[in-house]
């Protein structure tokens, strides 16, 4: 087992991997508070050690001690902020990641967390400071941990200055997630200019008489296309309507085959990000034609009324 609460110290090492400490300079209270949290560990009291632990984190923060906190959750029987902190250790420390103690650690709080019924996602977003929220509960900033029931859950990202993006994400319990979001700048707002037809810088615009309107609608409806404006709003509606029901189902499907719980034991990786991006924008692509289909079915009932009162 790895020893390293035991072997670990805050003087100046080559590296940060696992239990061969902690490089740079670090204060002499800093590695006091550090001793402290070491001695309180020994003595069994994993919670005491932990607010050490961090104390010595805010003061000088070396990515190793996020393991020890780590290892406090794991004693203390919490396999998820076990698993949070073995996971910042290895982000934060990419040296580790190959370190068979951490890799075990993982695998166990995995294994823990797996059998409670749930399991572990990482949100990482762009910018750093978006808001974000998982079924409408909000999370800490990115990197934000959370534990999740297997099934579909709604993550919400949100900042000022950028399009709010939500996209659904499918849990399944074998092992963590991670999932990152970009947002989008906002697009900037289009000015509002009044238009003035036909007239020049300085002009004054003169009322049109009653028959340059009559004359305009006539040019607009010309005889023999009576209700031409019903009929192409109600082509647009059915082929938006096509559209939306098949990127439904396409979204349905993907999404089915990510909750496949069979399939997931032999699933790659880049297979189950595939799947999740279809099913997020097959799903956007359908909610969107759904609402073009709606305005055109709208504007065809307008029309045919409007177009026949020209009659």
């Amino acid at each position: 087992m790895l020893a390293l609460l035991v072997a670990l110290s805050l003087a100046t090492a080559p590296d940060t991997t696992a239990g061969k400490g902690v490089s740079g300079e670090v204060a002499p209270e800093v590695k006091a508070v550090f001793a402290d949290a070491k001695r309180l560990f020994a003595q069994k009291r994993y919670a005491e050690a932990i607010v050490k632990f961090q104390e010595a984190y805010a003061n000088a923060a070396h990515p190793v001690i996020l393991y020890n906190i780590g290892k406090c959750h794991e004693r203390l029987g919490d396999a998820a902020m076990a698993l949070r902190s073995f996971r910042e250790y290895a982000r934060l420390a990419p040296k580790a990641v190959n370190d068979p103690a951490l890799k075990g650690d993982i695998a166990n709080a995995e294994r823990r967390l797996k059998e409670h019924g749930e399991q572990q996602l990482v949100v990482f977003a762009d910018p750093a400071t978006a808001k974000i929220s998982v079924d409408g509960k909000p999370l800490s900033p990115s990197p934000a941990y959370v534990e999740l029931k297997p099934g579909t859950h709604l993550i919400t990202v949100t900042a000022d200055g950028y399009q709010e993006e939500a996209r659904p994400f499918v849990m399944v319990l074998p092992r963590v997630a991670e999932l990152t979001v970009n947002l989008k700048p906002a697009a900037a707002p289009t000015p509002d200019v009044p238009l003035e037809l036909g007239a020049t810088a300085g002009a004054t615009l003169t009322p049109r008489t009653s028959e340059a309107r009559t004359d305009l609608v006539a040019t607009q409806a010309p005889a023999g296309h009576k209700r031409l404006g019903t009929w192409v709003s109600g082509g647009v509606a059915v082929a938006a309507a096509a559209t939306a029901a098949g990127f439904g189902v396409s979204a349905l499907l993907a999404s089915k085959e990510l909750g496949d719980q069979t399939a997931a034991a032999t699933r790659t990786q880049q297979r189950a990000d595939a799947l999740m991006a279809q099913a997020h924008d097959h799903a956007l692509v359908s909610s969107v034609a759904w609402g073009v289909a709606g305005a055109a079915v709208v504007t065809a009932v307008v029309l045919f009324f409007v177009e026949g009162a020209q009659k």
